[in-house]
C-alpha cells in the first residue's frame, strides 16, 4: 500500500524564549490534502510554517518531508530591498521564463502587469498574486501559504480559491480569515 503521507511531524518541541510554542506536538500531512490551519494572531501558525520550510530550527523531534516545497510568505515579511526593484527584474530573478508567470497571472487570476513599475508600487494583492502564480510555475509538491487571505481582497480571494482548488497537489494554507477559501479545505484546524 502506498504511502500518502508527504510531510510528517514527530514530537516537535519549539520555543521563542521563556514562551513555548510546541511541546511534543506531531502531526502528519498527506498527498493531496487541503489543510487550514486557524488560529490568533501569535499563536503558532506561522512557526509551523517556518518550521516544515526548514527556515527554524527545532529543539527536539523530528520533521519528515517527502516532498518539493514552495513557501509563500507574508508581503510584510518580504526583504525590504526588492521593493526597489522592477518587476520584471524580481520575475526574472526566479525565471528567466518571465512570460510563463505574466501568463498563469492572466489565465487564473485575470490579472496584467507593467512589468516597468517597482514592486514598490505594487498593491499587497497582486504581490501575493504574483508569489502565488511563482508556485502554480514550479508545480511543488507542497504549497505553504501564510496568511494569504490577510492580503487579499474579496474579488482575489474568489479567483485564489478557484485557482487553488485546481492545484491538486498538496498545499497546506494558515489563514486568520477561511470564510471564502473553506471550499478548499478537507481539514480545518483551530
Amino acid at each position: 500500500m502506498e504511502n500518502k503521507t508527504i510531510i510528517s511531524v514527530q514530537n516537535i518541541d519549539f520555543s521563542f524564549g521563556n514562551q513555548t510554542i510546541f511541546k511534543d506536538f506531531s502531526t502528519e500531512f498527506e498527498r493531496e490534502s487541503f489543510t487550514c490551519i486557524l488560529g490568533e494572531s501569535g499563536s503558532g501558525k506561522s512557526t509551523l510554517i517556518k518550521l516544515l520550510e526548514g527556515q527554524l530550527t527545532l529543539q527536539m523531534g523530528m520533521i519528515k518531508n517527502r516532498g518539493s516545497i514552495y513557501y509563500l510568505p507574508q508581503i510584510n515579511t518580504l526583504n525590504s530591498s526588492v521593493f526597489n526593484t522592477s518587476i520584471l527584474d524580481w520575475i526574472n530573478a526566479f525565471s528567466d521564463e518571465w512570460w510563463q508567470i505574466t501568463t498563469l497571472l492572466e489565465d487564473r487570476f485575470t490579472t496584467e502587469l507593467d512589468l516597468s513599475q517597482s514592486i514598490a508600487s505594487f498593491i499587497v494583492v497582486a504581490l501575493t498574486l504574483l508569489l502565488l502564480s511563482f508556485a502554480f510555475l514550479i508545480t511543488p509538491d507542497i504549497l505553504l501559504l501564510a496568511v494569504p487571505t490577510t492580503h487579499l481582497a474579496l474579488v482575489a480571494l474568489s479567483q485564489s480559491r478557484l485557482a487553488l482548488q485546481a492545484f491538486h497537489l498538496a498545499f497546506h494554507i494558515v489563514t486568520t480569515k477561511p470564510t471564502f477559501l473553506a471550499p478548499c479545505f478537507a481539514t480545518l484546524w483551530s
